[in-house]
């Protein structure tokens, strides 16, 4: 009879389990998101409908098993209203976003938000962490320099436009910011 020390079967055992709820994570991992797509797919259904009730209640459903349609089932709250500020679930998407470019358009979005909530200087600074490699970053400046113009700091929108013009020649963002520039100088 082969006798095999206890010892020598630990570790092949341990890397065994390891190895098995690994696999059996992934699979629940993989049939929750299954789940939660059918659901997304549900919930755009209702919303074509106008069932904005039902809409509300999968939103919630969506949300409390998350996964990797979180954010896309977070973003149906902007389109039906809840209780919640609009400036809120934006923040809460932006949590939940891995894609760094999602994430800066969303947080231009966010900034957006904060002005018609009547919060001119936080829109500003959340508009000022958007980086220069962002694609989204012109846009940003025109929103900025928008923002700075309805706040009477002409000055600065000035050299907010200047910038952009500097930085985007001969594209879309400088005309718009040519435009615009134009508009403040008279």
């Amino acid at each position: 009879m082969l006798f095999i020390p206890l010892r020598f079967l630990v570790l092949p055992i341990a890397v065994l389990l390891l190895a098995g709820g690994f696999v059996l994570y992934k699979q629940w991992e993989r049939k929750r998101d299954q789940q939660v797509s059918y659901l997304e797919w549900e919930i755009r259904k209702y919303l074509q409908s106008g069932d904005s009730k039902k809409v509300k209640d999968m939103i919630e459903e969506g949300l409390k098993k998350g996964g990797a349609f979180k954010p896309l089932i977070i973003s149906y709250s902007l389109q039906v209203g809840t209780d919640k500020k609009e400036s809120e679930i934006i923040q809460q998407l932006i949590s939940n976003l891995k894609d760094e470019e999602l994430r800066a358009l969303y947080t231009e979005r966010l900034a957006f938000a904060y002005v018609k909530e009547g919060q001119k200087e936080k829109a500003l600074k959340v508009l000022e962490s958007i980086e220069k490699k962002r694609f989204n970053h012109l846009s940003a400046q025109l929103l900025k320099a928008q923002i700075l113009l309805d706040m009477e700091k002409k000055d600065e929108a000035k050299t907010t436009l200047s910038q952009a013009i500097k930085d985007s020649k001969s594209t879309y963002w400088s005309n718009i910011a040519k435009v615009l520039l134009k508009e403040i100088e008279g």
